[in-house]
């Protein structure tokens, strides 16, 4: 019987791999281990998921784990079960989840020096026609020296450095050597817990008191147990504060996931001040060295407390007794690239197996996560909470202005009074779009359901795939109502309609076509805050700034553009950007939150009028439940994009005759449109929806993408 391990490689693959375990690390080689095996010809590190003893068979040669790379850590049963299911669920590589667990060193564990031999110091000695300029150039530069090629490749300005090594190698002037990467030591030094008990400190309201009761009693339990904070960010950010550090006096550790780097600064910079070298930022973008300094502390559990964006989600905390997802309904939390996942439900999975206290936070829940916490007493209101400011709705639909004559009248008052002003319009195209008022929604081809837009010189009606319709179009497709016909606005236009009404005015735009670089962003917002600036016009991008909540009118214009994306999470979308506009705003019937829309009646802005969130959730659950669609169905995003369009029509006609062999699935399309990442990139995309009753369909689904070697865009949602 020979001792072996099943392990999950560094790499874009589906399946573990069977090593043998040699006599030197039997010992040593436990689960959760980072070691490096031999891999088609090369060295790659990976995570040992499993040890098993199988008997010798002498037809299979099963190759050794040649390292262990940190023999003083490996990562827990829970921890190994969290990742697995976070990979089932989004179609993942279970060693490309596991590796993110490590800093970026687990990358490099082995580099190749070079130096010069004997002979190659004696023929650049020599200098003789034996060696060609880009030859000569290298061995003058590694002269007596040892060094690494990575340094090399940087230093030595040539495309074909790598060629010329290798050549230098053969030649036997140059002596190329495999050397470890000195890692340092990361042995666990877990202090024994205080007697410290989770009590609910003095000096707050009864609000918040309550509040840390209920979570507090949930830590105190050592099982999974979820809660909801809905509420402004300061009283949220007194409660995290709060249970922070009662955890701290228990002995545990806290993982805060935030959306953003930058938003997220002043929240850092106060727990540092507040807890010292307890405290962690971490995040993608630190250097190698900062990493693994932080990845070391943590694991120690020197760290009390690790604010981080997605990849903070991976990082192994021994003591972890909190996770506290703030501003949980921001879009940033999936992450996109390559492995695609959900950070959120990322959460959620590693409490559950970890059995710990998960806490949400927003000032406007996500649906699906406020659905997840509709059981009695899991979600907490704040009262008594200051309104910011009174919300106004202006009826207003026109194909050719953009202002109505009362936003005109009170944008003209305040450039008067020389009061600053937000201007909030979420659009950079200038296509033209048709909305229907009655049917709430913006016009979609009835063939593809791809959005409609007028062509270049005016004259037909066009979809993404190509069929067309005679211009204009008057009436709704579905119940025959007026259409009103949205012209090609962009935020240019915003702002120069905005000089027209008011000549002299000083405007700053933030959007992703005016800002390229963050000093320009800075300057403008610096501008503003020293009010420079009397208006601030933005999109998205604004809303994801931190401004000081000192202005008195902040104006949403035709909002309800939004609803003409091809996402079912538009109107939540919507009614999450009109929450954040309203921080800028002073707290105080002076101030006025303005909203000019052509659907005064929708669900999100009656909402935010009674200032009901409850109201917008019932109406948003309810339409989901109807339409099959999240938290009820699970939504797969499948994009095939590709050169040979044949190739791809015949894959999706593959996946259609697939697809029909299972039961209680649904789908929409195929469609011709663009990359959902990628406006350039043309392809073929397909919406699947499965019931969440078939988890066997979904199961089948992931064994087909994995046995066809064209591997299809995917996205999934619920």
């Amino acid at each position: 019987m020979t001792p072996c391990a099943e392990v999950a490689l560094s790499l874009p693959i589906y399946s573990t791999f069977t090593y043998k375990i040699p006599p030197e690390f039997q010992t040593v080689v436990k689960p959760g281990m980072a070691v490096v095996v031999p891999f088609r010809g090369r060295k790659i590190s990976g995570v040992v998921v499993e040890l098993r003893v199988r008997p010798v068979k002498k037809n299979i040669r099963l190759k050794n784990i040649e390292e262990v790379i940190y023999p003083e850590f490996y990562l827990s049963q829970n921890f190994l079960s969290f990742t697995y299911r976070l990979a089932e669920d989004y179609f993942l590589p279970w060693g490309e989840i596991l590796t993110a667990a490590f800093p970026r060193l687990l990358t490099r564990v082995h580099q190749k020096r070079v130096k010069l031999t004997e002979e190659g110091r004696k023929l650049l000695e020599e200098k003789t026609a034996r060696l060609n300029s880009k030859e000569r150039r290298i061995l003058n530069f590694i002269g007596n020296k040892n060094y690494t090629l990575t340094y090399l490749k940087r230093k030595i300005k040539e495309r074909d450095v790598i060629t010329i090594i290798s050549r230098l190698e053969k030649k036997k002037l140059v002596e190329i050597s495999v050397s470890k990467l000195k890692i340092p030591s990361c042995r666990p030094d877990f202090p024994s817990p205080p007697g410290a008990q989770l009590e609910i400190p003095f000096g707050y309201d009864d609000n918040i008191v309550s509040s840390l009761k209920r979570i507090l009693d949930g830590i105190k339990e050592s099982k999974f147990c979820q809660f909801y904070l809905h509420g402004t960010d300061e009283w949220r950010q007194v409660i995290y504060f709060a249970l922070v550090e009662k955890v701290i006096e228990a002995g545990g550790q806290t993982l805060l996931l935030v959306p953003e780097i930058l938003s997220s600064s002043p929240l850092v910079a106060q727990m540092v001040r507040r807890w010292g070298e307890k405290a962690v930022f971490y995040h993608s973008r630190l250097t190698p060295r900062s990493l693994w300094s932080a990845w070391r502390e943590v694991v120690a559990g020197k760290v009390k407390i690790v604010v981080g964006t997605r990849s903070a989600l991976f990082l192994p905390l021994p003591l972890l007794k909190l996770i506290i997802v703030d501003n949980e309904a921001d879009a940033s939390y999936y992450q996109l690239e390559t492995p695609r996942y959900d950070s959120r439900e990322g959460a959620f999975l590693r409490a559950k197996e970890e059995n710990i206290c998960l806490l949400w936070g927003s000032t406007a829940p996500r649906v699906e996560t406020y659905f997840k916490c509709s059981s009695p007493g899991v979600v907490i209101q704040e009262k008594n909470s200051a309104s910011p400011g009174k919300i106004i709705i202006d009826e207003f639909s026109s194909s050719n202005q953009l202002f109505s004559n009362r936003l005109k009248k009170k944008l003209q008052n305040a450039f008067v009074q020389g009061r600053q002003f937000l201007l909030f319009f979420n659009r950079l195209g200038r296509s033209a779009m048709y909305f229907c008022p009655r049917c709430q929604q913006v016009m979609h081809c009835p063939e593809c359901g791809g959005r409609l837009t007028r062509s270049s010189r005016g004259k037909k009606i066009v979809c993404s795939s190509g069929h067309t319709f005679p211009a204009p179009l008057r009436q709704c497709f579905q119940c025959g109502a007026p259409l009103i016909e949205y012209k090609g606005w962009g935020i240019d236009q915003v702002a120069q309609e905005l000089q027209f009404l008011l000549p002299g005015i000083k405007i700053g735009i933030v959007s992703s076509e005016t800002i390229r670089t963050k000093a320009s962003l800075t300057t403008v917002l610096t501008r503003f805050k020293k009010q420079k600036i009397q208006a601030l016009i933005g999109t998205e991008m604004l809303l994801h700034q931190s401004l000081p909540n000192l202005l008195e009118l902040v104006v949403a214009l035709r909002p309800e553009i939004t609803l003409g994306l091809p996402d079912f999470e538009a109107a939540q979308k919507m009614y999450q950007s009109l929450a954040k506009l309203r921080r800028y705003l002073v707290p105080g019937q002076k101030s006025e939150f303005w909203i000019q829309t052509a659907l005064p009646d929708h669900h999100v802005f009656q909402s935010l009028l009674k200032e009901d969130y409850q109201y917008f959730y019932n109406k948003e659950i309810s339409y989901r439940q109807a339409m099959k669609l999240p938290p009820f169905f699970k939504v797969v995003q499948v994009f095939f994009s590709g050169r040979n369009m044949s190739r791809l029509g015949q894959e999706m006609r593959a996946l259609l005759n697939f697809l029909k062999k299972l039961k209680g699935l649904e789908w929409r399309g195929p469609r011709l449109t663009y990359h959902p990442q990628n406006q350039r990139v043309k392809g073929i995309q397909l919406l699947l929806k499965i019931p969440f009753s078939e988890k066997e369909n979904f199961s089948q689904l992931k064994k087909y993408f994995l046995t066809k070697k064209f591997s299809p865009w995917v996205k999934i949602q619920g």
